[in-house]
């Protein structure tokens, strides 16, 4: 079992039950359709924690690849594509948080609105909190950090290489095992989430997913990194 993927799993389909009661009370769609595709990544991870072999992996990807494209439907048509994944580090407490806010540090825990659009936040616990925390961005640092994270501990990719121009910083990632890899196609993936957390767990600051895709052999993330 994988206690870090664990509790933020049930951190995840938690706050996002939470978010399903508030939106059908208050007929909210907007925050219907976040909590629900909050719900299928908070699933995704809860049951990955207990998987312990590629073929129940594979099983898994089958079913949240056909949720997915529901959910992902359901996202289109609230006009909700633009949200972006947010990683608060708030001290030593680090939070979620899927919003249109330019501003994470403005979010508080649970669900709200700011600058007149739906958000949803929710706390990291202790996932990676283990982290070796570096100063500033330096990029070499910052990758033997990441590596430590990502490779060592989670094992989540065969090897990391970071890139840092200014605020942002580039993670790739390479040898992703195929489930996984497959995943990435879902609006929130384990992948960014898992990057994003220790991203922010290593660097102490908030961080912002701005852009995602594939390289030769692996896949890259891009991060806004907050003072």
């Amino acid at each position: 079992m994988n206690r870090a993927l664990a509790v933020l799993g049930v951190n995840v389909v938690a706050v996002s039950v939470l978010a399903v009661v508030y939106g059908l009370y208050t007929q909210d769609t907007a925050i219907l359709g976040v909590a629900l595709s909050v719900s299928l990544v908070g699933a995704v991870l809860l049951v990955m924690s207990f998987a312990t072999s590629e073929a129940v992996l594979g099983s898994l990807v089958e079913y949240a690849e056909l949720a997915s494209r529901a959910l992902t439907t359901v996202v289109e048509d609230l006009d909700l594509l633009r949200s972006r994944l947010l990683v608060v580090a708030d001290g030593g407490e680090v939070r979620l948080a899927i919003a249109r806010t330019p501003d994470p540090g403005s979010l508080g825990t649970g669900i709200g609105v700011r600058y007149g659009e739906p958000y949803i936040s929710f706390p990291a616990g202790r996932v990676l909190e283990g982290a070796a925390v570096v100063a500033g961005l330096d990029g070499r640092s910052l990758e033997s950090a990441l590596s430590g994270v990502l490779v060592d501990s989670l094992g989540l990719c065969s090897r990391v290489v970071t890139e840092v121009s200014g605020r942002l910083v580039r993670v790739e990632l390479y040898g992703i095992s195929r489930p996984l890899e497959r995943m990435c196609g879902m609006p929130v993936n384990p992948v960014n989430v898992l990057t994003a957390v220790a991203l922010a767990r290593v660097t102490g600051r908030a961080v912002a997913l701005a852009e995602s895709g594939q390289v030769a052999g692996g896949r890259y993330a891009v991060f806004e990194v907050f003072s």
